[in-house]
């Protein structure tokens, strides 16, 4: 294959040397001046070992060729080379023309890795990819000729890297080596760049690569199977990654197909894409940042992220010099990671962030969102979709001493707050969240946590005497000046009956100490089923945050419970369940049962057996713990259809562990099961058991530990021996499956 990077030259072309006059500016007084031109000063500070990451002034040996030229009033007036050594601690040359103080003149500068470049143009033939002499530097820039200027060079292309994590994994899991990879991607590339505009021409789309494996010297258990620089626009764009290929080295191949990915590249930016290409599937990981240190550095990943959208967690600190736009269409992720981003410009109209209509902005972590005093700006201005589930909000007041909203929905924007403080820099405003009068009708605020400073979300003057921007169920408290919001919290049974049997939307509920639930409290056993169902029909989320606390439902029957609306999802974390209920019979007794919606059960222990009976709707358990009392299983899953998602479960029960089971099935449908890093202790069975008809596909993520499985300690699953003639349907990935010895 063979790239041309062509640089067009513009207007007479001259072989003057360094000192020569020329027929410039007609008066004027004309004296020798030195431009110093300059790589980017971090690829000399990056350059400590070879790196995939590093530019080609790092990862070659030998020089690296300047050339620069002048322009007066369009026309191409001086040019010369000069070379400097690689690595060279200043990265730097200069030049020596003859200019006429006082005049301005475009420069243009290109440096190239290797050989001496004549009329702006850089030829690389053969594979550029993985080609680290391709790597070129730009700067076109007007100076007033003064007796000393100077200018850096920034990358005048994308660079596009990937990296497989898995490259010495492979070899360790497949007992193969990798011999070959072979990548392939296509993009409507560019082959020259007007020196006086910075443009890249527009290219005809087609496929570059494959490019074989390339191996840099600080890389060990990863490996970088792409390096490429791409001529790509100031403004950003994205390419087409098709395919990667490995060969190993028994001759079989793997092919990864990325047919369906887009990647982003921009000019000066380094993109790189991480993720497993040599065995399984898994998702992959797009970073983006500005190649180099310098000016604007700390915002390029910023600026990234609101472009293309993603998710993106900050690294340092960001002082903006104009808003954040997130547009239509765009979605993106932030965990502020307790950094802070500032306008921290005096007297000028700079929000802070604004999210178009149609886009949706969520906000995580703890960090700061500031519009300092001085600006007619907002923290956050939304027309789309904002969520804050963390962080600090502070606005301060205009250049006429009035306070300034921090979060504002105009047009037709939602805002959603579910944590976070807000602020006044210095005082106390009225509109701490606000709406724009004209838009009221169409936009909304609702507050579901978060403390506010002189603000009463719940009882404010934003949009009149009484405003109240918390959610139906939620509670306000009051500490000082300052509010906080949170969902209620309650310390006994009739306080919690109530809340978890209201028909409002979101139902949340705290527990303040431990709570012993008489099941009948939440109304009517379900005929046929035999859960009692919580909200009304219009729920869509149940919350119950145990809050280190322990939940015991009483009853004398088997606790079951589940949702009116089917739809809805019960929201179970952070302390102790358990029952008093009867929990008689051997192995397909439970103790208790959640059915009918779907469920999040994150950091609970269970002190007995629990039964997953939500038809054709899904479970998510994440560091769960299941203490088995008798011979029983830990966790029972009817064969209907259900997802069941497990991370983090342990199981020590004195009987059984998992089982996926049609009984009490009228007709049973394939189960789903996803387990990770869970550990097992049980007496009988393997640990995981399947007796169905339509079979299940369990998916044997890593960390899984089941050496304390008493009956199998090698194989994870097993099909019921009363089903051997649906052993077929019954799909393992990660790991073995035998029929029950």
């Amino acid at each position: 294959m063979k790239k041309v990077y062509s640089f067009l030259a513009a207007g007479l072309l001259l072989t003057a040397c360094s000192s020569e006059k020329f027929d410039g500016p007609a008066t004027g007084s004309e004296q020798e001046v030195a431009i110093s031109v300059q790589l980017p000063e971090t690829i000399n500070k990056r350059a400590a070992g070879t790196n995939s990451a590093l530019g080609g002034a790092s990862n070659c040996t030998g020089e690296v060729t300047f050339t620069a030229a002048l322009y007066y009033n369009g026309t191409e007036i001086w040019r010369d080379n000069k070379a400097a050594a690689i690595p060279n601690a200043n990265a730097a040359v200069t030049f020596k023309p003859t200019l006429v103080i006082g005049e301005n003149y475009q420069l243009v500068a290109y440096a190239q890795m290797d050989g001496v470049i004549n009329d702006l143009t850089a030829q690389t033939e053969a594979n550029a990819i993985n080609d680290e002499t391709v790597d070129a530097y730009y700067v076109s820039t007007t100076l007033k000729a003064e007796p000393t200027m100077s200018a850096t060079l920034k990358r005048a292309t994308a660079k596009l890297r990937i990296i497989a994590e898995d490259f010495a994994a492979a070899e360790k899991q497949l007992n193969k080596k990798v011999a070959k990879v072979a990548v392939t991607y296509r993009q409507a590339q560019a082959t020259e760049l007007n020196p006086t505009t910075g443009v890249w021409a527009a290219g005809t789309e087609k496929a570059f690569g494959p490019a074989e494996l390339v191996a840099y010297s600080n890389e060990a258990d990863a490996k970088t199977i792409l390096v490429d620089y791409i001529p790509a626009t100031a403004e950003g764009e994205v390419i087409n990654i098709e395919s990667v290929v490995v060969t190993f080295d028994d001759n079989t191949t793997y092919t990864k197909d990325l047919s369906k990915l887009d990647v982003p590249v921009k000019r000066n930016w380094l993109t790189t894409l991480t993720g497993n290409f040599f065995m399984a599937e898994t998702e992959l990981k797009v970073e983006i940042d500005d190649a180099f240190e310098g000016e604007n550095e700390k915002n390029y990943g910023i600026l990234t992220a609101f472009e293309f959208g993603g998710e993106y967690t900050l690294e340092g600190d960001v002082e903006i010099d104009g808003t954040l736009t997130l547009a239509e269409g765009k979605s993106l992720v932030i965990d502020l990671n307790g950094k802070t981003i500032t306008n921290a410009v005096e007297n000028a109209t700079t929000d802070v962030i604004v999210v178009e209509e149609g886009a949706t902005l969520t906000i995580n972590g703890d960090g700061n969102i500031t519009a300092v005093s001085g600006n007619d700006g907002y923290a956050i201005i939304s027309n789309g979709t904002v969520i804050i589930n963390g962080g600090n909000y502070t606005s301060g007041k205009d250049e006429n001493n009035e306070f300034n909203a921090v979060i504002y929905a105009r047009g037709n924007g939602k805002v959603y707050v579910n944590g976070g403080t807000f602020q006044n820099e210095g005082g106390a405003g009225s509109f701490i969240l606000n709406k724009k009068d004209a838009d009221r009708a169409t936009t909304e605020i609702v507050v579901k946590g978060g403390s506010f400073a002189n603000f009463n979300p719940a009882n404010n003057a934003a949009e009149g005497p009484n405003t109240n921007f918390v959610a139906p169920g939620y509670v306000v408290e009051q500490n000082g000046d300052i509010y906080t919001v949170s969902a209620p919290k309650v310390t006994d049974a009739t306080q919690l009956a109530s809340i978890l049997t209201a028909d409002i939307e979101d139902i949340s509920v705290i527990l303040s100490a431990d709570i012993d639930l008489p099941i009948t409290s939440l109304g009517s056993i379900t005929a046929g089923s035999g859960e009692y169902k919580l909200g009304g029909e219009n729920t869509k989320n149940i919350t119950i945050d145990l809050n280190g606390n322990k939940l015991n439902i009483t009853t004398t029957y088997w606790s079951a419970i589940g949702a009116k609306n089917a739809d809805a999802t019960i929201t179970i974390k952070n302390g102790t369940m358990t029952s008093t209920g009867n929990s008689a019979g051997t192995w397909n007794a439970w103790n208790v049962r959640f059915s009918n919606c779907n469920y999040v059960i994150e950091d609970v222990i269970f002190e007995k057996e629990v039964a997953l009976d939500n038809v054709g709707k899904s479970s998510v358990l994440n560091n769960v713990t299941i203490k088995g009392t008798g011979d029983k299983y830990a966790i029972w899953i009817t064969a209907e259809g259900q997802t069941v998602t497990i991370d983090k479960l342990n199981v020590v029960s004195a009987g059984r562990a998992i089982k996926i089971d049609e009984q009490y099935v009228t007709s049973p449908a394939l189960v789903t099961l996803n387990i990770s890093n869970s550990s097992f202790e049980s007496a009988k069975k393997a640990a995981v058991l399947v007796k169905s008809v339509a079979g299940a596909v369990i998916n044997w993520g890593e960390g899984n530990d089941i050496s304390k499985v008493a009956a199998d300690a090698v194989n994870p699953v097993w099909v019921d021996a009363d089903a051997a003639a649906y052993a077929s349907l019954v799909k393992v990935n990660g790991a073995t499956v035998i029929v029950e010895p």
